[in-house]
């Protein structure tokens, strides 16, 4: 039992040099592994932060409609202001002036008519614009809502002529987002429902020089009006390029072909005062009609793009845009487009 006592006191005595040998060992030739594992770790946790910068930064710079929020549900909310001037076609009989000259020479008569046409001046306005859109699944595919409204006029000093014009138009469309990198593009399909209403007013009063009688007035007053609903099919591109800091530049375009009702209605007079021939003519003529127009809307601008909270982004966008309505005048005396051009700026949230 001694010598067993003694054997164990002695392996117990020699034990601590030995597993300290042994640790010097294995820290010889662990230490070179530690130190990458640890190397490692480390790139990984500037990885993390990382992404997670990129992911703050792409949620403040993306200035598509979708504003990259991982493709969850989200709610976009849009204001514009528009400062648009408009333009008719076929309206310069009714902003005109002219002259006549009325004699008669060996029992014939003769009438020599001279007649400046003109356009009306067309007035800048304001209007504006209400977007309402959203992503109600975890997909690519979102849903907007649009209403449009604008109202001006055209106008000449002379007799108070005057032409006025009004705009209503209500578009929803679904739009799929295609994005590659800093470039996003939307294709958009949807319908789009159209009130156009223009009222006009002219009075075009001629002097007519009657030889060797004097000089009598011909005066033509005219009071029309056009009602025009329409409803049709809206296809189209949204795009931008993101630049640094939130800001990119977007280019749209888009068309649509109305199917639509005419409703016309002319009210004109006309009065012929001595010493000419005295006369006075009066007609009212109502017509309806049915035709296709189309319709193309052109914008480009600048947006920029800020990321307010978590889960709330803002964006403001300043551009100009082009609408053109073919064939969408006929109050004139030619058929002619209606356009409404002019810069809008706008601030959105999306949340």
């Amino acid at each position: 039992m001694g010598f067993r006592t003694e054997r164990i006191h002695t392996n117990r005595a020699t034990e601590k040099p030995i597993l300290s040998k042994m640790m010097r060992i294995k820290s010889k030739i662990f230490f070179p592994f530690l130190c990458v594992l640890q190397s490692w770790n480390a790139l990984h946790a500037a990885a993390d932060v990382d992404k997670q910068k990129v992911s703050r930064s792409r949620c403040a710079t993306h200035t598509s409609t979708t504003q990259d929020k991982a493709y969850t549900p989200w709610i976009r909310v849009e204001g514009t202001v528009l400062y648009w001037v408009p333009e008719a076609a076929g309206l310069e009989t009714y902003f005109g002036k002219g002259a006549s000259q009325y004699y008669t020479s060996g029992g014939i008569e003769t009438t020599i008519s001279t007649e400046t046409d003109t356009d009306p001046s067309f007035r800048w306005n304001a209007g504006y614009r209400i977007e309402l859109g959203g992503q109600f699944t975890q997909n690519h595919w979102e849903v907007d809502g649009i209403w449009t409204a604008f109202q001006s006029y055209g106008s000449k000093d002379v007799n108070h002529n005057k032409w006025k014009v009004r705009l209503k138009q209500l578009d929803l469309a679904t739009l799929y987002d295609a994005s590659f990198s800093s470039v996003h593009l939307q294709p958009l399909i949807g319908l789009r429902a159209t009130s156009i209403f223009q009222t006009l007013f002219s009075k075009i009063t001629t002097s007519v020089d009657v030889i060797a009688s004097g000089t009598a007035t011909d005066t033509r007053t005219f009071d029309d009006r056009q009602q025009f609903y329409g409803f049709g099919p809206l296809f189209g591109l949204n795009s931008s390029y993101v630049f640094k800091y939130g800001m990119s530049i977007y280019g749209n375009i888009a068309l649509s072909l109305l199917y639509g009702n005419y409703h016309l209605h002319f009210d004109d007079h006309e009065v012929i005062t001595a010493p000419a021939t005295p006369s006075q003519i009066s007609s009212k003529i109502h017509k309806s009609m049915h035709a296709f127009d189309l319709d193309v809307d052109l914008a480009l601008g600048i947006q920029w793009a800020y990321l307010i909270r978590n889960r709330c982004n803002m964006t403001m966008k300043l551009g100009l845009e082009n609408h053109q309505y073919l064939n969408q005048s006929r109050l004139g005396s030619v058929l002619g487009n209606l356009s409404f051009s002019g810069g809008i700026y706008s601030l959105g949230l999306a949340f």
